[in-house]
């Protein structure tokens, strides 16, 4: 695989799986080529730059309803999962108070 593929596949990508995907390999890389892609990436100076595009990536679960998170999963568990995720997120990156509000206990957080 040349440097030039690697360069186009990560500017038309926004996951691993895409870029996998962009790469020509089927749905995912194992492990030892993920660590072999990422060794490339780090030589090409591209490994930072992506992943801070995928962190960057807006959620699109903040855009979807909680129906359509259940009906669009393979289980509830998953949908439930993924609810609680984004939850934590906001209110990880709310400017509240991370303490009760009742008795000022902040050693949860």
């Amino acid at each position: 695989m040349s440097d030039f593929q690697i360069v186009e596949g990560v500017k038309n990508s926004n996951s691993w799986k895409e870029l996998s995907i962009n790469l020509g390999y089927k749905t995912t890389i194992s492990k030892n080529g993920r660590d072999e892609l990422k060794e490339r990436l780090l030589k090409l100076n591209l490994l930072d730059s992506f992943v801070q595009k995928i962190k960057d990536k807006p959620n699109s679960l903040k855009k979807k309803s909680k129906e359509e998170l259940f009906k669009n999963t393979k289980n509830w568990q998953s949908a439930r999962s993924q609810i609680q995720r984004t939850a934590r997120e906001i209110y990880q990156n709310s400017n509240k108070p991370k303490c009760c509000v009742i008795c000022g206990y902040d050693k949860t957080y």
